[in-house]
């Protein structure tokens, strides 16, 4: 599945989701993976290109951890460089979810901008020129 994203500054990205991507992604595929939601399992970077395990990976992708705040956290994350992001299941209403969501692609979009620019596509200068007919 692709999502584009419009970021506030107007730059936008698309992003490709997938599960398992070791199985989809080519050598040259992973300078392009800026995000991973984390499970608090090291076999799920199993086969990543990444010698130093977690510590390389958290450097060059942004990873985020979520669960509920009535879940024990996995401690493996702990250690690990990730946005936690903890959901109530009691208290979340819709404008939490949409907090935590602008959150996200807040931390997103800042990693980007600052590890992975060449992903962000920049609003033209034309685009806010005027049309005359």
């Amino acid at each position: 599945m692709v999502v584009k994203h419009t970021f506030e500054d107007g730059s936008h990205a698309n992003f490709l989701i997938i599960d398992n991507p070791t199985a989809r992604l080519g050598a040259a595929d992973w300078s392009s993976v800026c995000s991973v939601i984390v499970q608090g399992s090291t076999w799920q970077f199993k086969d990543w290109p990444y010698q130093k395990g977690e510590t390389e990976i958290f450097s060059k992708v942004c990873g985020f951890y979520i669960r509920f705040s009535d879940e024990i956290p996995n401690q493996k994350t702990k250690g690990w460089a990730v946005d936690k992001l903890v959901f109530s299941r009691e208290k979340t209403r819709k404008h939490e979810v949409g907090v935590m969501m602008t959150s996200f692609w807040d931390k997103v979009h800042k990693f980007l901008a600052m590890h992975k620019s060449h992903l962000l596509h920049k609003p033209s200068v034309d685009s806010k020129r005027p049309v005359f007919s």
